[in-house]
């Protein structure tokens, strides 16, 4: 026996002081009983959750601006209804958000930056978040964009006319998403419409915008 009257373990090892058997391994247990983690496995476990995040990340951010997307998308064709309401009563489209049977109460009329897009007459309404714009040029579209963010300038836009304004191959009562690629707006050159709104059809390349047909 030892000096405090514990026998020895079956391999011949001595009790710890407070009467715990060493590990098989020989190590002595921690004050609980319970032996704690090594660096090695702590390293493995962050390593882990990196990769993890990493490849979660991504997804996650695509699918915070897809829902950030879904309301100038909805205001773009809601717009276009009212258009078209507006076109059977009067045989014309509208130039005046005010002459529509439709109301945007968060949408004040202001003037912004459109990310390259032309409205002549300040034909804009906006939230920090939001952009809505009326062409009064031809009255031949419609579009809403995306302000703030990574992809500030991503844009929904559709045409009231077929051929107006030489659109070339863009078809009247297809909504686009589309990017400004000129100096005027880099910011839209973010791939918004591919890395967003998973579009992989290619794009129809028109005055320093790119337009990919919505499925």
């Amino acid at each position: 026996p030892t000096a405090n009257g514990q026998r020895p373990t079956a391999n011949g090892q001595r009790p710890t002081a407070n009467g715990q058997r060493p590990t098989a391994n020989g190590q002595r247990p921690t004050a609980n009983g319970y032996r704690g983690f090594t660096l090695i496995e702590l390293l493995v476990a962050v390593l882990i959750i990196g990769i993890l995040a990493a490849i979660a990340l991504p997804q996650y951010q695509r699918t915070v601006y897809k829902s950030r997307a879904a309301q100038p998308l909805q205001l773009v064709r809601s717009l276009v209804s009212a258009e078209e309401m507006y076109f059977l009563a009067t045989g014309s489209y509208a130039r005046d958000f005010e002459k529509l049977d439709i109301t945007f109460p968060n949408l004040p009329l202001t003037s912004i930056d459109t990310f390259g897009w032309v409205s002549t007459g300040g034909k804009v309404r906006a939230s920090d978040e939001i952009g809505l714009m009326l062409s009064n040029i031809n009255s031949d579209r419609v579009l809403a964009f995306m302000r703030r963010g990574k992809y500030a300038g991503g844009t929904f836009i559709y045409y009231l006319k077929q051929g107006s304004g030489n659109i070339g191959s863009l078809k009247k009562g297809q909504i686009y998403c589309a990017e400004v690629y000129s100096p005027v707006s880099a910011a839209a050159t973010e791939k918004f419409c591919k890395n967003v709104m998973g579009i992989s059809a290619a794009p129809v390349s028109f005055k320093s915008a790119y337009y990919y047909p919505l499925p």
